[in-house]
Order: C-alpha cells, then structure tokens, then sequence
C-alpha cells in the first residue's frame, strides 16, 4: 500500500493579483482537491504545508488561495510545483472500494494462476475504468468488480482476474 504523502494535483498558473493559484487537479471527481484545507506544495521529497484560505470552482477552472501567499509574485514561485496531502487525510472508503493508487503496483494473475503482469496505470474511458497490466505484453482489463476483477488483496498486493492471458 502507499503511505506517505499523495499528489491531488497541481499548480498550473497564477490569477489576479492577490495570490490565487489556478490548479489542475488529479482527482475524481476534479473539485474534490478543493475539499483539503491543508494543503502540502513542492516536489517529490520536499514540501511545504499551508492551509487553504479559500477556493473557487468554476467553467474557468479550480483556483485556491493560500494563508501565506498574498501577492501574485508569491504565487508565481509556486508554479509548476505538485499539490498533495498526507496518506492519513483521504477519507476511508467502502469495502471493494479502493483508490487507483492503491491499485497500481498490484501483481495481476488470471483463474489459473498465470502472471499476466502489474498493474502500471489506471484509465478512465466513461463507461468504467480500465487497468493497463505489463507483463509479457500489455494488457488492458476493464475494470469491472465480479465480471472481471474477482478479488483484490492489497495486503499480499494481488488482483485475481477472470482474463485469458492470450487477450489483448
């Protein structure tokens, strides 16, 4: 499982003149990076924590303002960097739910025991998402719970599919 600290997103530009950061988040649904009230702002192992002083979702875009950031050349500097919260602050999810990034990594075997591979990434195409697993090929399972996904155990990081390890 991951730990640590998640990536929601990220900053992408600057509006007006008081600080505001325009985000481009990584959630699903988009606005829900606009639920944190603390926020963690930098880059792989080095990151600063603020707390979110107010938020703006709109047909032009998620905004955040920052406590500390209080002028537009403050919020320049931040641009390009990463937003994240810590692991422990994601709110639980039902039993059979799980976040993508709890997924990703996982080793995926079929019915009968063969390795089809790991699980690299996660696509959402509308009608369901859809696992991208690399092993001796890819492969691309929907992921649909007890159609084709039959069992996931992220304590032993393993996924059981109903797939032929001969499809594409």
């Amino acid at each position: 499982m991951t730990t640590g600290v998640v990536v929601l997103g990220e900053i992408s530009g600057v509006f007006g003149v008081k600080g505001w950061l325009k985000i481009r988040s990584y959630t699903r649904p988009e606005d829900q990076i606009l639920a944190y009230r603390e926020i963690l702002v930098g880059n792989v192992n080095e990151w600063l924590s603020f707390k979110v002083s107010e938020v703006s979702g709109s047909n032009k875009g998620l905004r955040i303002s920052l406590d500390s950031i209080l002028s537009r050349d403050g919020a320049e500097q931040l641009v390009g960097k990463k937003l994240a919260v810590e692991r422990k602050s994601l709110k639980n999810v039902q039993k059979g739910e799980y976040y993508w990034l709890d997924l990703i990594g996982l080793k995926v075997f079929n019915l009968n025991g063969e390795d089809l591979g790991v699980i690299c990434t996660l696509h959402e195409t509308g009608a369901n998402d859809v696992l991208e697993v690399r092993g001796d090929k890819i492969s691309l399972i929907p992921y649909v719970s007890d159609v084709y996904v039959k069992s996931v155990d992220l304590t032993n990081q393993k996924m059981i599919v109903d797939w032929d390890k001969e499809d594409i």
